[in-house]
């Protein structure tokens, strides 16, 4: 809670008196790649008046980014699946499936589908959810999941098909807009020392972005970039600043303006 408020992020629900925090271990390997044991405490028995009092707090315009984490929890998932398919047009839903993807109940999953405006996955997440390997194929594949919810912006009130990000590593990622074919976002090619808390800085610098009013290929290589700066630190809380971001893009990147 002081990380967060250190960085001026509110937390609306108050703290648990009784039980403990969940924690995970994660598992780094020397290519940066990295594998989790997960404990599961406090976080995992969220509610529906939880829920309740969150979505209280929500404004037009606001965006929501869901966990798949939360989902696959026999607790919480079926309180965050009725929050997420309650959530009213002029809020914007990323859903991030997340590494237990495969683990999530498909009676949970299905109502986040079908609402979420962005869903953001990395490859293997995406070929569990769709099956298809090929990244541009399993980015369509992964849009049609999506069912007829979603508005795909940040808020307009248009309803639609949602769109979907394909995260691809070095390589970039993959950006399905609702109405339009998956376009390749080239990445940016570092040195990486530690994936882990990569996929966080990436759909959290699309979301800024979007909400800035970028357009989803250009808030896609913001994320790019900023993925590209996480992977060469250590730790998961890696994500950059937005000066950090600006030094990258260069001054005359329209994205800097925003």
């Amino acid at each position: 809670r002081a990380a967060l408020a250190a960085e001026g992020v509110e937390t609306v629900l108050p703290p648990r008196e009784e039980g403990d925090s969940g924690f995970c271990v994660a598992l780094v390997d020397g290519d940066g790649e990295r594998t989790f044991a997960t404990a599961l405490g406090v976080e995992a028995t969220l509610t529906a008046e939880d829920t309740a009092a969150l979505a209280r707090r929500l404004r037009p315009g606001d965006l929501v980014q869901l966990s798949g984490y939360g989902l696959a929890h026999p607790g919480s998932g079926p309180a965050l699946a009725r929050f997420a398919a309650g959530l009213p047009p002029d809020v914007t839903l990323c859903f991030d499936p997340g590494p237990l993807v495969d683990g999530i109940p498909e009676e949970v999953l299905a109502p986040v589908l079908a609402r979420c405006d962005w869903l953001s996955a990395n490859r293997r997440e995406a070929r569990l959810l769709t099956g298809v390997e090929e990244e541009e194929d399993a980015t369509a594949a992964l849009r049609e999941r999506l069912g007829a919810g979603g508005t795909g912006g940040a808020g307009d009130g248009a309803r639609g098909a949602g769109g979907v990000v394909v995260r691809g590593d070095a390589s970039g990622c993959w950006v399905a807009a609702p109405g339009e074919a998956p376009a390749h976002v080239p990445g940016r090619p570092v040195e990486a020392v530690d994936s882990n808390g990569a996929g966080d800085a990436h759909v959290g610098a699309f979301l800024a972005f979007l909400a800035r009013g970028a357009g989803p290929r250009e808030a896609a290589r913001a994320a790019n970039v900023a993925a590209s700066l996480a992977v060469t630190r250590h730790g998961p809380a890696t994500g950059p600043t937005r000066e950090e971001l600006a030094t990258v893009l260069g001054p005359g990147d329209p994205l800097t303006a925003l």
